[in-house]
């Protein structure tokens, strides 16, 4: 079996640079550190996108909502309008009849 990358790697740079066998577990230790510090920022990452996603989605709710709820108004109004329109035909026509007794 040929060594890992990580093992060659920290062998080779000890190799090299003259340092003692002791720097090789240190190496190791580093090694499974950044392993780790990534995995967490790699994470941290997903849930910033997916908590990012669920804000985009909550703003089109809400945007939905307001639009729903000027649609509603807008129903609400042209209501009042034509009640309104209704209340003035009844009582110009009750008028009417009002008069039309008194003459």
């Amino acid at each position: 079996a040929s060594p890992s990358p990580t093992t060659q790697g920290s062998a080779c740079s000890g190799a090299a640079g003259g340092a003692s066998a002791s720097s090789a577990p240190k190496e190791y230790v580093r090694e499974i550190h950044l392993q780790t510090l990534l995995k967490i920022l790699m994470d941290a990452h997903s849930s910033t996108q997916q908590l990012a996603m669920a804000l985009a989605q909550r703003g089109q709710d809400l945007d939905q909502d307001a639009e729903n709820d000027a649609q509603r108004r807008a129903l609400v109004q042209d209501f009042n309008v034509r009640a309104e329109k209704i209340l003035a035909t009844a009582r110009n026509r009750h008028g009417a009849v009002t008069e039309a007794e008194y003459l």
